[in-house]
């Protein structure tokens, strides 16, 4: 499976604890080994939303929108406490 990391993605998981870094390290190549969304690992939709998903990391938030109906592009979208997250993800 391709990924895309966004800039954004990138400054603000250099921002967080390093237990968030490593936990997102091994996340990382799980996804990157998926086959499907199902084989995500805490991995819910967004409601109301098509395309946005969440993966839960603790109390944090990995957001990501899935493109073209099929695994091939995700794009990690934001990350942050639990709180936080559901006011900035998915963008507007």
């Amino acid at each position: 499976m391709d990924l895309v990391v966004e800039k954004q993605f990138s400054k603000q998981l250099k921002r967080c604890p390093n237990n968030i870094r490593s936990k997102f390290e091994s996340l990382y190549t799980k996804i990157e080994n998926a086959n499907r969304l199902d084989d995500i690992p805490n991995l819910k939709k967004i409601v109301g939303y098509d395309n946005f998903y969440r993966i839960r990391l603790g109390d944090w938030r990995v957001g990501f929108r899935y493109a073209d109906g099929v695994i091939k592009i995700i794009h990690l979208m934001a990350i942050g406490p639990r709180g936080d997250f559901f006011n900035k993800f998915p963008p507007n």
